[in-house]
């Protein structure tokens, strides 16, 4: 994501700037998959426990 934004030196980036930007990005990407991937999760397991996934005879 940031890898996209020219880098300038005119304000150089400290150690403690990439560090906290790097931690604030990985609990974004915790979050947006906890909140985006529950749904699937409910409607995969809702599925699988009425037996959803056979094949055709009916057997798994």
């Amino acid at each position: 994501m940031y890898d996209t934004i020219p880098k300038s030196d005119l304000v150089p980036e400290t150690y403690a700037e990439r560090w906290f930007r790097e931690m604030l990005l990985y609990e974004y990407s915790k979050k947006a998959a906890e909140d985006s991937l529950k749904p699937l999760v409910d409607m995969i397991y809702k599925n699988l426990s009425k037996g959803v996934w056979r094949g055709k005879n009916g057997k798994m």
